[in-house]
């Protein structure tokens, strides 16, 4: 699926043209902030799943009433943008000329709607993976990426003219409509008025007491994250925001792998820690922490070597200079990004959120005053370097302290 979206720049770039394709990255880039609509149910889901699997308990009343909160934020977050539109939309895309003020409020909207939608229908994806099927998280959307990249090559092929709007709106449809058809379908074998019977008050307060954590760690990693773009589309000119987005995409590929296992290896520490299985824990973290690094390690030599080259076909010939140090800075941007995951994932798993309710808020200030300070010198790389910087403060040793602690903790009570 990351490798998907990274072979698709040049058709995207080739459709709409670089400016245009600025336009998407910023779209795309909104994605996380989007997301934030399943209100971290899930997380808090796919925790439950694993945990009643364990005990050979039924779970299917958690996954409506999970379902109905969401369907109430969307609706909800919907109307909201609706009224501000224009004004976000005029905010947001404030330095593309191109696009008239109307057009900003409408495109606004319709990539608001979709990644809402994408972000709501992802909540499948989570039950499969408390389910240990996560192979389906993976497959069932590139299966719709495939769908959307088809679609746009047939496009190109046959010289249709398109816009930035209705490229992404091909490019996100077909994903979300299949993940909610595959959802609704798995509520329609019991029928809709036992679904509806299944919506009780004690369990949505049990999905709230369990998800609350997860949305505001959530919001702050967005904050953390995801605030990059915002801040470029109001600051960085001369295709900077495409530079950074291309080096970001390519070092993402050996990153995306580490993350589908990380994701997968979730519901397993959930049992590991169902039986106080520390050993297993530690094994998993000492041997994919090593294979993460050396992953992130053979990218930045790959495209420290084949940049220029892989920059001249991903973006159909239009020129941008892409120094080595700037790919260099971002492999170990995301060896950090290896090495705390892992302990977030172990965490999470464990559903101890406490040190992300401490430490992330600290984090996500960081990101924001560093980024916006150092842009208007340094451009991207005071982008990169204030994201840095955030995790040099904080998480990176912080994670793993934590979980040191709950270790020692709890093999003291065992030997007691």
């Amino acid at each position: 699926m990351a490798a998907l979206s990274f072979v698709n720049i040049p058709l995207i770039v080739s459709l709409i043209g670089l400016e245009d394709y600025e336009i998407y990255v910023l779209a795309a880039s909104l994605a996380g902030w989007y997301y934030l609509i399943d209100l971290g149910l899930g997380s808090a889901l796919q925790n439950i799943i694993s945990t009643c699997r364990v005990q050979k308990k039924d779970y299917f009343a958690y996954i409506v009433n999970a379902i109905f909160l969401i369907l109430s934020a969307f609706l909800l977050v919907t109307f909201t943008l609706w009224i501000l539109a224009d004004v976000m939309g005029q905010m947001l895309l404030q330095k593309y000329a191109s696009i008239t003020q109307l057009e900003k409020g409408s495109l606004f909207l319709e990539i608001s709607i979709l990644l809402m939608l994408l972000g709501s229908s992802n909540i499948i994806n989570r039950i499969w993976y408390g389910e240990q099927r996560g192979y389906l998280s993976n497959l069932v959307p590139a299966f719709g990426y495939v769908i959307s990249f088809l679609l746009l090559e047939i496009i190109a092929q046959r010289n249709l003219g398109t816009s930035v709007a209705q490229v992404i709106l091909i490019w996100y449809l077909p994903v979300c409509t299949i993940q909610l058809v595959i959802l609704f379908h798995r509520l329609k074998a019991i029928g809709s008025s036992a679904c509806l019977q299944c919506i009780k008050k004690d369990i949505l307060m049990k999905l709230w007491m369990n998800c609350k954590g997860f949305w505001l760690f959530a919001f702050l990693s967005v904050v953390t994250l995801q605030i990059n773009y915002i801040i470029m589309s109001q600051f960085v000119y001369d295709n900077g925001m495409v530079v950074y987005n291309l080096v970001d995409k390519l070092m993402n590929l050996s990153f995306f792998v580490y993350t589908a296992i990380l994701s997968a290896l979730w519901p397993v520490f959930t049992e590991c820690f169902s039986q106080n299985n520390w050993s297993k824990v530690l094994g998993y973290c000492r041997r994919y922490i090593m294979l993460g690094v050396l992953v992130v390690v053979a990218c930045v030599l790959f495209s420290v070597q084949f940049m220029p080259y892989i920059a001249d076909l991903l973006l159909h010939g239009n020129y941008v200079e892409i120094n080595s140090w700037f790919i260099v800075m971002f492999g170990i941007y995301y060896i950090m990004r290896v090495w705390t995951d892992t302990f977030a994932i172990i965490l999470q798993s464990r559903n101890n959120m406490r040190p992300f309710i401490l430490m992330v808020p600290l984090q996500a200030f960081f990101s924001v005053v560093f980024q916006y300070y150092l842009v208007t010198d340094y451009g991207i790389y005071g982008i990169l370097g204030g994201l840095m910087i955030s995790y040099i403060l904080t998480v990176v040793w912080y994670l793993p302290y934590k979980v040191y602690c709950y270790y020692k903790k709890e093999m003291k009570m065992v030997v007691d």
